[in-house]
């Protein structure tokens, strides 16, 4: 009877996997074919893809017809080549990031299982990666090039500790690929030389760094060269030049974190105590635990009581992350000042999660950071959850730590579902019929159609598609490279450039209630065409130009 019990328990994981991933399937299965806009930016990535099916460069000087988004040419160029066989679209363009992000779950597993052998931790890695789904902005489906950045990543982190002839050259060439998709990829190549030089010597390190630096390099160069000098430009020197929102790291981050991850997130505290404290020779085991233990509990009522709008699960969930990593960071420090010498299993997992989370923290303090910028700090924090799951297996071999693991897993992976709402997420029959309405409307229009919050809409009307409003926004910043070309904005506007501009409900700006007027525009649902995530301005009237008097 205890043993079927024990069994039983050890289910729970599995029940509630299955219960997440199924919604999460029935989720992606109606986000996908929505031929709209699910985050308001899709459309504006699809443009980069047209225009290099086109033959048009990407990065020019900005202007009334394109501005470039600050990411490298690698997602777009992709969609670009499969768009030209199967069709430019919004359903391949997400199942292109979808993909990407089935590969970065699957580089759980496969690092799990190498690892330790646990195949079934490997697969609670996996899901709890795939469960921060809607807490990094519902963004492993989205026409942008986070999913597929992740998945060359993921599978660079794991592939370069493999001691095979080979690994270490496939991981330097698949970072230079990560870093085609987001140039952040760059900064995971520091954690990464670090572990090879610490475990195998200089050569092995220098050999990883010559395989990854060398193709992005080359290819710098020649986009560089290409773009006339464009290119470094909007990738560096743009977004530098935009303010910084520290409250959102501190305590910002951490909530978020906590929130998606609370029950992973006292894991890993936990595990940090345990194992730092039986490695500190020269401190008695009741101080080096205490010690930790004190400092996370304080951080945790510091998370848990400082001010929110929306308290509750919020705070509960912040306590959970502010005290593991006050518990955590108190422990390695301690360990890295008095401990044995650390293992290089030790040190990878460090410098790997201090890298994604100072990089976490830039992008989420940069004004405009959306949530997205966690997608590597989840995919680092299960890939240790499952290794501590396993770990703690394999070498207690307890009956109550198979209890304690399967309940673990499973209340996490539970708290995930219970905060998953498929309706919030899923695009809707009225948003369908509202977009088709903006179509209809422009469709007639004689001239270019400007729709800077929904930049794919007048392609269906048989036009080019849009700037976007997001691109412009990033020059618009008093200190930036290009601010001086906003004004081609502001003067394509008051010379009526465009022969009708599909205004949002947020209004645009730049002079458009002067030089232009509100035309018959189409009667929808109030909300209707509403990003499912991230900024809600949606397409909300029509403008034309003002009759000259």
């Amino acid at each position: 009877m205890r043993d079927r019990l024990i069994q039983l328990v050890d289910l729970l994981p599995a029940a509630a996997a299955v219960a997440l991933l199924v919604n999460l399937v029935l989720l992606w299965a109606a986000r996908i074919p929505y031929p709209y806009d699910l985050e308001w930016m899709e459309g504006g990535m699809l443009a980069h893809s047209w225009r290099l099916q086109q033959g048009l460069a990407i990065y020019v000087t900005p202007g009334p017809d394109f501005i470039p988004y600050v990411y490298p040419p690698g997602y777009a160029s992709l969609v670009a080549i499969l768009g030209s066989v199967f069709g430019l679209t919004y359903p391949l363009a997400r199942m292109v990031a979808l993909s990407g992000t089935f590969v970065a779950a699957s580089a759980l597993v496969y690092g799990v299982v190498k690892q330790t052998g646990s195949l079934r931790m490997g697969a609670v890695s996996a899901v709890v990666f795939l469960g921060t789904y809607p807490a990094s902005g519902a963004f492993y489906d989205l026409i942008r090039p986070d999913a597929l950045y992740l998945a060359f990543l993921a599978w660079a982190i794991v592939l370069a500790v493999e001691q095979r002839k080979g690994a270490v050259m496939a991981a330097g060439l698949l970072l230079a690929a990560g870093f085609l998709m987001k140039h952040n990829a760059a900064a995971f190549g520091l954690p990464i030389a670090v572990a090879l030089w610490y475990r195998d010597g200089w050569r092995k390190a220098a050999q990883f760094a010559l395989f990854a630096a060398v193709p992005a390099g080359l290819m710098t160069v020649y986009l560089q060269w290409g773009s006339g000098g464009h290119f470094l430009v909007y990738l560096l020197e743009v977004p530098t030049s935009h303010p910084r929102i520290w409250s959102r790291v501190l305590p910002g981050m951490f909530r978020d974190v906590g929130t998606a991850l609370p029950i992973l997130s006292g894991t890993l505290g936990l595990w940090a105590i345990l194992y730092h404290g039986k490695r500190l020779e020269s401190l008695p085991e009741y101080l080096s635990m205490t010690v930790p233990i004190a400092t996370g509990v304080f951080l945790a009522w510091y998370g848990f009581t400082l001010g929110h709008p929306a308290p509750g699960t919020y705070h509960f969930g912040a306590s959970f992350a502010f005290w593991g990593l006050g518990a955590g960071a108190t422990s390695a420090v301690l360990y890295l000042m008095i401990g044995q010498r650390p293992s290089w299993q030790w040190v990878y997992g460090l410098a790997l999660l201090v890298t994604g989370l100072v990089m976490a923290a830039l992008m989420r303090a940069h004004n405009g950071g959306f949530l997205n910028v966690y997608m590597h700090v989840y995919w680092l924090m299960a890939l240790a959850f499952g290794l501590v799951l396993a770990q703690w297996r394999q070498v207690l071999r307890k009956e109550w730590v198979i209890v304690a693991t399967a309940l673990l897993a499973a209340s996490q992976i539970g708290w995930q579902l219970g905060r998953l709402d498929r309706a919030k997420l899923s695009p809707t029959e009225a948003d369908r019929i509202a977009g088709d309405a903006f179509v209809e409307a422009i469709r007639d229009i004689d001239g270019p159609v400007l729709s800077p919050f929904a930049a794919w809409i007048p392609v269906y009307a048989g036009k080019e598609p849009s700037l976007h409003l997001i691109a412009l926004w990033d020059l618009n910043y008093k200190h930036g490279p290009y601010y001086a070309e906003v004004e081609s904005i502001k003067t394509a506007v008051a010379e009526h450039h465009w022969a009708a501009v599909i205004d949002g409900s947020k209004p645009l700006g730049y002079g458009l209630q002067k030089a232009y007027i509100v035309a018959e525009t189409p009667d929808v649902p109030k909300g209707a065409l509403a990003p499912k995530m991230g900024w809600p301005a949606r397409p909300a009237r029509i403008v034309v130009p003002k009759p000259d008097k």
